[in-house]
Order: structure tokens, then C-alpha cells, then sequence
């Protein structure tokens, strides 16, 4: 990379349609915030494994960002006159790399992230996964991107990790009640049994299946923590990989997001690998749809992050979009997930949506200028 890749650089500080009002910005980013809230809903009810989903919804955001660079990114403006096909000729190729390469890593860490669906449940897999990556995530960003009030946004930072203890809190609730539930039944069972002949025999067994009961959901939760942290890690790395390309390499919001996408395909030979190792269930047309929907739904997030990044602020439209667990919290109360919780579970739930959404209007405010 010479001297002309540092003038081609230069040359595509702005290109195709961008947002570059604080108000442009937060609309797209509040309709991004809803799309990915939204999607792992959609994932999750195609009941599909993880290989297996990851491979339609990665899919589905190939298409759609080629959709968008295709018809908003060859918008020509008066401010922003390159195409997006002009661009990409004359693209700078370390920028590119450095996208392909958040591509790849967030591929893996919504893969982990479907996975930590399929344990745990959307209020804690997304809330865990994204919180931790927005901690993490926000800070490098930052690094590389330091626009705005430090102290506003990383105080909404703080505010979001307020909100996972939270949730983590409410989560610890609702799995002691649901394992005391279980126990209770096996008990009642020990009950019954004692009045039959092998009082002892009956006691022994509901003894082991109880054992057997706690054993397994402490290795659950061992094997939520291991994919949540290790999703949370990726997740964490490549927005600033994204922010670097945008503002060091003057990679274009559209080329951004298609080299992004284009990581991402190249996951898909080790999940289709996956899938035909285990002899996984490539799953019926609503369940392909299913993921197809949320692949969609998390690419149109993509799309408002990295217009609205690139034209105001990254750390701004990364903090607030990984906020979205807000979204998929109160998606999960619609869907019943809180019906017949107790009065200190809901507490904590109230608790983490007010603490998501002070993070969201303190990161906002960190660039109103």
C-alpha cells in the first residue's frame, strides 16, 4: 500500500448516501435498534441447531446488504457524487481486509449467539452476549473513533452493565424457581413411593434422579457462561475493526458493509461442514424462512449502524445498537416469558429497562453537539 492508496483513501472520505445529522442519525439507529432486538425472536422459532440456522442467516444478510449497496448505494448526492461501484474499484485494500475480518468474527459471535439462544433463552442469551460486547466494543471503538463527550457515553456504558446485572439477576430468579419446581415434583414422586413395599429402593432412585437433575443444570449454566463470554469477546472486536476501516482507511459506509458480509460467508464451509458431521436437520420452509427473516432483520441493522457511524459518530451508533437488548426484552414480555414471575423478578426486569434506556439516551446525548 503506497502513496496512491493513501491519496484513494483520501479521495473516498464520503461516498454514496450517508446520514450526517445527529437527528438522520438517531432515527436510523432507533429503527436499527428494533431490527436487532427483533431478530433473535425470529431465530429461535425456527428451532433449528445453531450450525444449521447460522448457514440461512448469514445467507440472508449477503442478500440483503448487496440489495442495499446496489439501490442506496448507488445514490449520488451533492455531497456524497461516487457510486458504489466506483468506490469499490478504487477501494483501499487493508480497509477492506480489516472489514472482511469483523465480518468473520461476527459471524462467529452470532453463531455463538444462536447457540446461547438455544440454552438459555433470548432474555439472557442477547442481553449477555451483546451487553458484554457493547462494554468491550465501545471502549476500542472509542479508541479509534473519539468523537464526542467521553464522560456521557461512557456513562451510558456503565448504565448498560448496570443492565446485565440486572438481567442476570432476573435470569438467577426465574432458574431457581424453575429447578426448586422440578425438584419438587421428583419429591412428591419419593412420596408416592414410600408407601409401596421398596420404601428404600424408591428413596435411592429419587435420591440419584435429583443428582442426576442438579448435575445437569450446573453444566448448562457452565456451558451458557463458556459461549456467552466467549460471543461477548467477539462481538466485542469487530466494530472497532469497522470504525479503523471507516475513519483510518476511508472505507465507504456501503463497501463496509458489503466486505463485512462478505467475512461472513466465509464461515459458512465450517458450519455446512458442522451440519453434515452431526447429520443436523437442514429444517422445513418455515423454519428456513424463520432464519432467513432474522438474517434480514440483523443486516438492516447493519445497514443503519454503518450509515449512521460513518456520517456522525461509530462509538455513538455501536452503543446504542448494541442497547438493543431492550428491544428483545420487552419482545420476550409480549411472548409471555414473564407470566406468573415473582414480584422480585419483575423488579429487576423494570430495573434493567430503565438502566438500557438511560444508557441509550447517555450515549446519544455524548454526541449532541
Amino acid at each position: 500500500l503506497g502513496p496512491s492508496c493513501t491519496l484513494s483513501a483520501a479521495r473516498h472520505e464520503s461516498a454514496m448516501l450517508v446520514l450526517t445529522s445527529f437527528g438522520g442519525a438517531m432515527t436510523a439507529l432507533l429503527c436499527g435498534l428494533f431490527c436487532w432486538g427483533s431478530w433473535g425472536a425470529a431465530m429461535k422459532s425456527s428451532r433449528l441447531a445453531y450450525a444449521a440456522a447460522s448457514v440461512y442467516f448469514i445467507a440472508a444478510q449477503m442478500a440483503v446488504s448487496c440489495l442495499v449497496c446496489f439501490t442506496l448505494g448507488m445514490v449520488s448526492t451533492e455531497s456524497s457524487p461516487e457510486l458504489f461501484l466506483e468506490a469499490l474499484v478504487n477501494v483501499d485494500m487493508l480497509g477492506a481486509v480489516a472489514c472482511i475480518m469483523g465480518g468473520v468474527l461476527n459471524a462467529n459471535a452470532m453463531a455463538l449467539l444462536t447457540r446461547a439462544i438455544a440454552i438459555g433463552g433470548v432474555a439472557v442469551a442477547v442481553p449477555a452476549v451483546n451487553g458484554s460486547g457493547l462494554v468491550g466494543g465501545s471502549i476500542l471503538t472509542f479508541a479509534f473513533d473519539p468523537k464526542g463527550n467521553p464522560v456521557l457515553l461512557f456513562g451510558g456504558v456503565l448504565s448498560c452493565l448496570v443492565a446485565l446485572l440486572c438481567n442476570a439477576r432476573a435470569y438467577a430468579l426465574k432458574d431457581d424457581s424453575s429447578a426448586a419446581e422440578r425438584r419438587e415434583g421428583l419429591l412428591k414422586r419419593d412420596c408416592v413411593a414410600s408407601k409401596a413395599e421398596h420404601l428404600e429402593e424408591a428413596a435411592s432412585d429419587t435420591m440419584h434422579a435429583v443428582k442426576d437433575l442438579l448435575a445437569t443444570e450446573a453444566a448448562s449454566r457452565q456451558l451458557l457462561l463458556r459461549v456467552c463470554l466467549t460471543g461477548g469477546l467477539l462481538c466485542a472486536l469487530w466494530s472497532p475493526m469497522s470504525a479503523w476501516a471507516s475513519k483510518n482507511r476511508s472505507v465507504a459506509a456501503y463497501l463496509v458493509l458489503f466486505f463485512f458480509n462478505l467475512g461472513q460467508l466465509l464461515v459458512i464451509p465450517s458450519l455446512l461442514s458442522k451440519v453434515r458431521a452431526e447429520g443436523l436437520d437442514l429444517g422445513t420452509t418455515r423454519q428456513k424462512l424463520a432464519c432467513l427473516a432474522a438474517g434480514a432483520l440483523n443486516c438492516l441493522g447493519l445497514v443503519c449502524m454503518f450509515v449512521a457511524g460513518s456520517g456522525v459518530s461509530f462509538p455513538m451508533a455501536y452503543g446504542i445498537m448494541m442497547c438493543s437488548p431492550l428491544v428483545a426484552s420487552l419482545l420476550g414480555v409480549c411472548f409471555g416469558e414473564l407470566r406468573g414471575a415473582s414480584w422480585a423478578r419483575v423488579v429487576y426486569f423494570c430495573m434493567m429497562l430503565l438502566a438500557y434506556g438511560a444508557a441509550i439516551v447517555g450515549i446519544a446525548l455524548s454526541q449532541a453537539d
